[in-house]
Parts: C-alpha cells; sequence; structure tokens
C-alpha cells in the first residue's frame, strides 16, 4: 500500500518489513536484474498536489504515517527514516506479534478471526494495533529487572537492553519473554486496549513457536 505525495513521491504505509527485505536480498544480482527490480504497490491516496505541510497533514489525518520512534517514543515527521534502508529495528514490535499470532489479542478484520463475536461488524484493522500492544508490553517489561531476569548469573551494564543486543541474542531473549507476554496480554490492565482477547476459551492463547529466524508456524 503506498501514497502519491509531492513531485510524484511514493510512500509505503505497510509491509515496511517486507519491503526492506527485498532491498536487503540484493536481488540486483538476479539473472534477470531488470524485472528483478519491478515492485508493484496499491495506490491507497493521491496527495501529488499538497504542499510538503498538506501532504503530512493529510497522512496524519488517515492514519497513513505513526509518528513514534523504536522505544516507542513520540516523534515529529522530519525525525521519520528518508528510505527503508533507515529504519530501527522495535524488538517489542516482533513480540507483540508473536503473541498476538498466539491469540494473546486478537486482531479484527482478518479471517481467522471473523466468525468472533467481538469482532462482528469489524471490518477494518485498528489502526497500528501491533504498535499499541508493542508499547504496552514495553511498559510492562520497563517495570521490571531485566538484566537479573535473563541474566541472573551475568549482569551487564545495558541501559537499553534489547537495543544493544547483536540479532540472534536478541531473538533469544525475547522467545524467553513470551509466556510472560501472554499473561500480561490476559491481565486487566489490558482490558481496555483494542483486540483484547475477550474469549481466551474460543480462542485460547498460546504460545507460538519460532524459529531461529524470528518466523512462526502461525501462517
Amino acid at each position: 500500500p503506498t501514497v502519491v505525495g509531492p513531485n510524484t513521491t511514493f510512500y509505503i504505509t505497510d509491509h515496511h518489513q517486507f519491503a526492506l527485505s527485498l532491498i536487503q536480498a540484493n536481488l540486483l544480482k538476479a539473472k534477470n536484474p531488470v524485472t528483478a527490480r519491478v515492485v508493484y504497490a496499491c495506490i491507497q491516496d493521491n496527495f501529488s498536489d499538497q504542499s510538503q505541510d498538506g501532504f503530512w497533514s493529510k497522512m496524519i489525518e488517515k492514519n497513513y504515517t505513526y509518528l513514534n520512534n523504536e522505544k516507542g517514543d513520540s516523534i515529529s515527521v522530519s525525525e521519520l527514516p528518508t528510505t527503508l534502508k533507515y529504519m530501527r529495528d522495535d524488538p517489542f514490535r516482533t513480540l507483540s506479534q508473536w503473541v498476538r499470532d498466539g491469540f494473546g489479542y486478537i486482531k479484527c478484520g482478518m479471517p481467522k478471526t471473523e466468525h468472533l463475536v467481538q469482532c462482528a461488524g469489524q471490518n477494518h484493522v485498528p489502526f497500528f494495533l501491533e504498535f499499541q500492544w508493542a508499547n504496552f508490553l514495553r511498559s510492562k517489561f520497563s517495570s521490571l529487572d531485566l538484566e537479573s531476569l535473563l541474566r541472573p548469573i551475568l549482569r551487564p551494564p545495558l541501559t537499553d537492553y534489547f537495543y544493544r543486543e547483536n540479532s540472534q541474542q536478541q531473538l533469544s531473549d525475547l522467545k524467553s519473554l513470551l509466556t510472560m507476554s501472554l499473561e500480561f496480554a490476559q491481565g486487566v490492565e489490558a482490558v481496555n486496549l483494542p483486540g483484547f482477547n475477550q474469549d481466551p476459551q474460543i480462542c485460547k492463547p498460546k504460545v507460538v513457536q519460532v524459529d531461529e529466524h524470528g518466523c512462526d508456524g502461525s501462517e
């Protein structure tokens, strides 16, 4: 999904990770590089007639842009990455995805959840749902001593814990927090979040099996 902005610049509004993966796959080395460089997009809106300020006002109004950084802090439009290559990783967004896949919370508007009572009449997915849950989990774990929880013997001085780990260590540590994350998602503090699992007897929360690449088999 893409929005056309001033100077006919294209702005991706979803599936950023997939698009970044295409870049990192280095498809230019494919046997047919011209064909490999073609990516099709769905145009959601065309704001090419707007000024730069008017364009971003439209993007915010339509919920096409998420003005928070990888730590959940609010940012301005000028602080957004100018290209996919500059995207920053939010490890709690990954954790949020795994919790959702294990029915820790419900994403209405999807084929797997359309039969649920709580999804009746909801034809669209709530805006930034996974990020809202990522911020919730971030807030829950920020109150815990993660160094003691994950490193009971060796306690390195990590101020921003997950953000300073390499990808494999981060993956291992996030996986170890899945059970606790599911418990948080079913707790009273999560009741008012969009997608709270209102009937865990029908969609029983479970810990998804995540492989060494961070992928799970829920799809």
